[in-house]
C-alpha cells in the first residue's frame, strides 16, 4: 500500500493506480480468471486425474469386473474372490475416488497458499492454512462430478456428454464462488485504496473492513458449500433409486403404479361377490319355505 501511494500519489495525479481508474476491465478479468482459469481448468484436472486411476473398484465395463482385472494384472483365469459388484458399489466407488483426488488436489493447493500467498509470518500462514481446510469446495463439486460420471458409465446412459453431464453444473457453482470472493475483495481493495490515496480514515473505518473484507471471507464459502451440498444430496437421491431399480431391488415406478392399478379393484370384486352370495341366498329362502 505504501509503494502505491508512493506511486500513485493524490488522486488527482496523473499516474493514479490502475485498480480505482478501470473498474470495469478489472471486474471482467476477474471474472474470466474466476471461470476459465480458475474453475473451469480445476475442474477438468481432477476429472483427468481421476480417468488416471487404475483399479478395479472404478473400473466398470459391459463384460464385467474380471475382465478389467484380467486387464490391468494380466492374471487368466482370475482369482475366485474377483466377483461383479451391484450397480450402488460401482458408484459408491467412483464417488469416493473422485473425492479422494479433489482432497489431493486440495491439499498441494493449500500447500502453495501458505508458502507463497500467507506472507512472511508463521501466524499468518497458520491462519490461511486452517481457513482453506475448513472449505470442502473442491470435494463437494467432485462429489457433484461423480454422480454425472456414474449415470455415463454405470448406468450406460449415452446423452451423458463430459461438457453438460458432467462438468457443467461444478463448473457454474465453482465459477460463481471464485468470481464473488475476487470481486467482492476487488470491491473492498478499491475502497481502501480511495481512503488511502485521499489520507483520510473515517470514524468507521473499521466497520468498513469488517464490511468489506470479513463478510467474504466467513459467509461467502458457507454460503456456496451448503448449495454445493444440497445439490450434490438432490442428484444422488435421484440416481441412488435409478441404480436400485438397475439393481433390480427396487420396481420401476410403471410397475408399481399397474400394481396399484390391479390392486384397487380387489374391494369392488369382494363386494360383487358378496352381493352375488345375497342374490343367491335369496332365491334359495324360497325354495327351502316350499
Amino acid at each position: 500500500a505504501a509503494q502505491d501511494a508512493s506511486y500513485g500519489g493524490g488522486a488527482n495525479n496523473d499516474n493514479f493506480h490502475p485498480t480505482l481508474t478501470h473498474p470495469v476491465l478489472n471486474i471482467v478479468y476477474l471474472l474470466l480468471h474466476a471461470f476459465v482459469v480458475a474453475s473451469l481448468v480445476e475442474e477438468l484436472s481432477k476429472y483427468i486425474c481421476f480417468k488416471m486411476v487404475m483399479h478395479t473398484d472404478v473400473m466398470v465395463t459391459s463384460e464385467g469386473i474380471k475382465q478389467d482385472y484380467h486387464t490391468v494384472y494380466r492374471q487368466d483365469p482370475p482369482p475366485d474372490w474377483i466377483k461383479p459388484k451391484s450397480k450402488q458399489s460401482q458408484a459408491a466407488a467412483i464417488t469416493i475416488c473422485m473425492v479422494a483426488v479433489a482432497l489431493g488436489f486440495t491439499c498441494s493447493e493449500n500447500l502453495v497458499y501458505v508458502c507463497w500467498y500467507s506472507g512472511r509470518y508463521l501466524e499468518s500462514e497458520i491462519a490461511t492454512l486452517m481457513y482453506r481446510s475448513l472449505i470442502p469446495m473442491h470435494a463437494l463439486c467432485a462429489a457433484i462430478q461423480s454422480v454425472g460420471v456414474c449415470r455415463r458409465v454405470v448406468e450406460q446412459d449415452s446423452s451423458v456428454k463430459l461438457g453438460r453431464g458432467v462438468l457443467l453444473v461444478p463448473w457454474l457453482l465453482h465459477g460463481s464462488y471464485d468470481a464473488v470472493l475476487m470481486v467482492y475483495t476487488y470491491l473492498g481493495q478499491r475502497h481502501v485504496m480511495h481512503r488511502m490515496f485521499d489520507d483520510y480514515v473515517t470514524p468507521d473505518y473499521d466497520r468498513e473492513m469488517f464490511f468489506w473484507f470479513w463478510i467474504p471471507v466467513f459467509h461467502v464459502p458457507v454460503v456456496f458449500c451448503l448449495l454445493s451440498l444440497l445439490v450434490y444430496l438432490v442428484l444422488a437421491r435421484r440416481q441412488r433409486t435409478r441404480l436400485r431399480q438397475l439393481d433390480g431391488q427396487e420396481e420401476p415406478p410403471q410397475q408399481q403404479q399397474e400394481q396399484h392399478g390391479q390392486e384397487e379393484p380387489q374391494p369392488q370384486q369382494q363386494q360383487q361377490q358378496e352381493q352375488q352370495e345375497q342374490q343367491q341366498s335369496q332365491q334359495e329362502q324360497p325354495t327351502l319355505q316350499r
